[in-house]
């Protein structure tokens, strides 16, 4: 099997350089690649800070892999994201009917004054007596029912 080598630095007081920091936890350590990016940092650390010295190169050599099957956990996050999918549907849709059921309600509301009104309107005789098939003027009677 072929070896992994990853690369850190570490102050003399053995502290490992993290993201931001230094720190004594090795597992938040930033890891390098190359031995290239990890020199390139030591050359900063050293040029801009001198008061803190010069950091050590660690070499960390993987040896041993070991593959985790991990495939029930990614079926239980699918079905949980597919279940999570349904109910939100579900809820948008139960909004959705509420919304058309509140709009419908609405809108007969509007329909029933609308033929009140045009009840009114039909039954006011005042219309009526403008209306000659001969001699019908819009004008006359609009002016003297407004």
């Amino acid at each position: 099997m072929e070896e992994i080598k990853l690369y850190a630095l570490r102050t003399k007081d053995g502290k490992f350089r993290d993201k931001h920091s230094w720190t004594t936890d090795i597992s938040k350590t930033k890891l390098y690649r190359r031995i290239g990016w990890a020199r390139g940092q030591i050359t900063y650390w050293a040029n801009n800070y001198p008061e803190y010295g010069i950091p050590d190169l660690v070499e960390f050599v993987i040896t041993k892999i070991n593959i985790i099957d991990d495939s029930e956990r990614v079926i239980d996050a699918i079905e949980k994201r597919e279940q999570e999918k349904i109910k939100r549907e579900i809820y948008y849709s139960e909004e959705r009917v509420k919304d058309l059921e509140k709009e419908i309600e609405e809108k007969q509301k509007e329909l029933k004054r609308l033929k009140n009104d045009w009840i009114k309107w039909w039954t006011n005789k005042d219309w009526r007596k403008y209306w000659n098939f001969k001699y019908f003027s819009f004008k006359k009677c609009f002016i003297e029912i407004l």
